[in-house]
């Protein structure tokens, strides 16, 4: 038997849980994505005090795609900032005639 309460599933999308965050009114049971994604890491970072409990075969089993979902994010996040760059320098070089060097 593991020391871990019974986890329920996410609070958002109701898939496995992996990570709890323990509280007097109610714990909050997230997966990977979701404790990531709504910001939860940040704020307990600030409360260094605050407890977390993590289930390390759910956590493990879910990080693939976590990773996965936000590497996606990242390179498209590069692919926008260049266009959105390349789109401004161009404005920039038309207006005042300057050369942009992207």
């Amino acid at each position: 038997q593991s020391s871990f309460a019974p986890l329920k599933p996410c609070t958002i999308c109701q898939s496995k849980s992996c990570i709890v965050i323990p509280s007097l009114a109610a714990p909050k049971h997230f997966c990977l994505l979701h404790y990531l994604g709504t910001g939860n890491h940040r704020k307990r970072s600030k409360n260094k005090r605050s407890k977390l409990f993590v289930h390390p075969l759910r956590l493990e089993s879910q990080l693939p795609a976590v990773q996965d979902l936000f590497s996606e994010a990242f390179v498209e996040l590069q692919k926008e900032i260049r266009e959105e760059s390349a789109r401004v320098g161009f404005e920039f070089e038309f207006e005042f005639g300057w050369i942009a060097l992207f």
